[in-house]
This record gives C-alpha cells, sequence and structure tokens, in this order.
C-alpha cells in the first residue's frame, strides 16, 4: 500500500513542481522586464541629466569667461 500511495503523490508532485517551475520562470521574466524597463529609464534619466549638468557647465564657463572680459576691461 506504501509503493501506490508514493505512486499517485508522484503525479501530484510532478504537478506542482511544474506549476512552481512555470511561476518561477514568469517571475524572472516580470523581473528581467522590469530591470529592462528601469535600465532604459535610468539611461534616459542619465542622458537628460548629462545634458543639463553640461548645459550649466557650458553656461558657467561662459558666465565666468564674460565676467574676467569684464573685468579686465574696467
Amino acid at each position: 500500500m506504501g509503493e501506490e500511495s508514493e505512486a499517485k503523490m508522484n503525479p501530484c508532485n510532478k504537478c506542482l513542481m511544474s506549476a512552481a517551475g512555470c511561476i518561477l520562470v514568469i517571475v524572472i521574466l516580470i523581473a528581467l522586464l522590469v530591470g529592462a524597463v528601469k535600465l532604459a529609464w535610468w539611461f534616459l534619466c542619465w542622458l537628460t541629466c548629462s545634458r543639463i549638468v553640461g548645459l550649466l557647465v557650458i553656461w558657467m564657463l561662459a558666465a565666468w569667461a564674460w565676467i574676467c572680459y569684464d573685468t579686465r576691461h574696467m
């Protein structure tokens, strides 16, 4: 009887394992998708921020050059 109950349990275990495997695969896919979206978002933010920082640096250098030029002529 012990062997029969084990045989009956086995398909159930396989079913549970396959369900767990499916859930795991789905979770991994969702995690990859979220990671890709976050990476893309971070990259866009970085591009925007670096552009803003670049503009600020250029603006500051221009202002500094203008102030230096102005004070020399005074």
